[in-house]
Formats: structure tokens, C-alpha cells, sequence
């Protein structure tokens, strides 16, 4: 939960992107489906051509976590790589491989853990 302004925001905000050319975003949607179910503000942002990109949606919807679905082939360190342009927000890899679950607990430890 951020605090800007004196403003406290009470629900977790969590962009959910896809970098590269995923598989299928049933995935990702699914997960976005979860974690609102939770209670947990989500943004589906699709897919993403850059890292750039995911920036500059994460700064624009004022997010708490971004949470990045790799392809399968797309060994990028995506935390290393965007984490230190986006201050206070926590970035968090969804590999081709995890469950719903396993990226629901991941997303939950980067941030969300309040739900």
C-alpha cells in the first residue's frame, strides 16, 4: 500500500503484465481473476513489447507490485533489470512453469500480503 501525499491507498495495487510472446495469458488472467477475488486491486496490462513499456504503465497506474509473465524461452531478470527505475514499487518474474497458486503466493509475498 503506497503513501503519497499524506494519502494512504487501503487496497494493494498489482499490475499484471506479459513480456516477450507468452504462451497463453490464461494464466496471467487467471491469476488477475484470483487476486481480486482476494481483494486485491488488479491491472491487466497484456502484453508488453519492452521493459520500457512496463514502466511506464506501472508509474501511470500507481501500483504497489508488478507482476511480469515471461515467455518460455526468456531467461531475463526482470526485477534486476526495471526494479531500481520504479521506486517503492516491487517487481516480481512469473515463470512460464508456476501455477496459479505459486504466482498468487509470490504476488502476496512482493506486497500483497494484507489480503
Amino acid at each position: 500500500m503506497r503513501q503519497d501525499e499524506g494519502l494512504t491507498r487501503s487496497v494493494t495495487r498489482v499490475l499484471l503484465v506479459q513480456l516477450g510472446n507468452p504462451v497463453g495469458d490464461e494464466i496471467a488472467q487467471v491469476v488477475a481473476r484470483s487476486l481480486r477475488d482476494l481483494g486485491v486491486d488488479v491491472v491487466y496490462g497484456g502484453l508488453q513489447d519492452s521493459l520500457q513499456d512496463i514502466v511506464q504503465a506501472a508509474m501511470q497506474e500507481d501500483v504497489d507490485v508488478v507482476g511480469v509473465q515471461l515467455d518460455s524461452g526468456n531467461a531475463l531478470d526482470v526485477s534486476e533489470k526495471i526494479g531500481g527505475q520504479l521506486s517503492g514499487i516491487k517487481v516480481v518474474q512469473l515463470a512460464p512453469n508456476m501455477t496459479v497458486e505459486e504466482a498468487v503466493t509470490v504476488i502476496k509475498e512482493a506486497g500483497a500480503q494484507d489480503v
